[in-house]
């Protein structure tokens, strides 16, 4: 048995290991709790995605438990960036400032789909991954496209809609086959045929935050951030949707208070950090602590030289 063992390392219980460049410095007003004020874990990647209040880009921790800079040009911008993940193949869609990347389970690295201005695109909004669709569909000024699961790119079809000024999110509508688009102020309905009508009209800032389709399916509840609301929507014989034909607010916001709406099913959650709260990496098993002196690692299991030195 000993013989069997030669050369495995002992194991010791749970211990903290400190993270290289851990300590809080000049950048960060000597105060570690700045080291990290948002913290998003991608499932299947190794690399937490961390954003700092003062230092640029986003950092993370290596398997060599030091805190750098996240790698490539993707994630930036903790307030433009975006990530969504087709939960058949685990890959991950960023978008941001500098164009769409991509990035699969097991890599540590984004890898660049569109580069900002490619194909006229500048500024894509979030993407919504579409399962029927087999693909990540977004918006920008000039139109609609998607992303097949081959990093293919498309733009779709999109009938009547004026030119998009100030495009926003998509919410899918899987029970009858469409999407809603949010551009400023207005939202549309897109059947998969590329078929498209206003569908309602929001108060001056507000926006589209979710949506479901009524038992009947001929009417959906729109949820904003100010307003929740029912429109009827009116066919033709063949099933395509013609206009909306009536809306009644279901509800309005209390005054100072916004509602409490649950996330989309495939949206990735952000989990955001307090002070000295710890954070798990589920990947790797362990689990970032913010203290008075830096980062740290909780380590479930290390080695019992690990153990020993702290």
């Amino acid at each position: 048995m000993q013989s069997a063992i030669a050369g495995v390392p002992e194991k010791a219980g749970p211990c903290t290991v400190p993270v290289r460049n851990g300590h809080p410095t000049d950048e960060d007003y000597g105060q570690s709790f700045r080291m990290i004020f948002k913290f998003v874990m991608l499932p299947g990647v190794r690399k937490p995605v961390l954003y700092s209040w003062r230092r640029n880009g986003a950092w993370t921790i290596d398997d060599q438990d030091a805190f750098v800079p996240f790698t490539g040009e993707f994630p930036s911008n903790s307030i433009h960036d975006s990530f969504e993940r087709d939960p058949k193949s685990g890959r991950i869609i960023g978008v941001g400032l500098e164009g769409v990347f991509a990035i699969k389970p097991g890599e540590l690295e984004f890898k660049n789909v569109i580069r900002k201005g490619g194909l006229k695109i500048n500024n894509p909004r979030p993407a919504t991954f579409i399962p029927r669709l087999n693909g990540f569909m977004f918006l920008v000024t000039n139109g609609l496209y998607i992303i097949d699961r081959n990093l293919n790119i498309s733009q779709l079809r999109l009938d009547n809609p004026p030119v998009l000024t100030n495009p926003g999110g998509i919410v899918d509508l899987p029970g009858i086959k469409s999407v809603l688009i949010n551009d400023k102020s207005r939202v549309y309905i897109r059947t998969d045929d590329g078929h498209s009508v206003l569908l309602a009209s929001l108060e001056s800032w507000d926006f589209l935050t979710n949506a479901t389709v009524g038992p009947s399916g001929d009417t959906i509840l729109l949820e904003s951030y100010r307003n929740a609301f029912e429109v009827k929507i009116l066919r033709e014989h063949d099933g395509t949707i013609m206009e909306p034909t009536d809306a009644k607010t279901v509800r309005a916001r209390p005054e100072n208070k916004s509602f409490i709406l649950q996330p989309s099913s495939t949206r990735l959650k952000k989990e955001i950090l307090k002070n000295y709260i710890s954070s798990p990496i589920p990947v790797r098993g362990e689990s970032i602590l913010i203290a008075s002196d830096g980062l740290h690692l909780l380590r479930k299991v290390c080695t019992l030289d690990q153990g020993k030195r702290n």
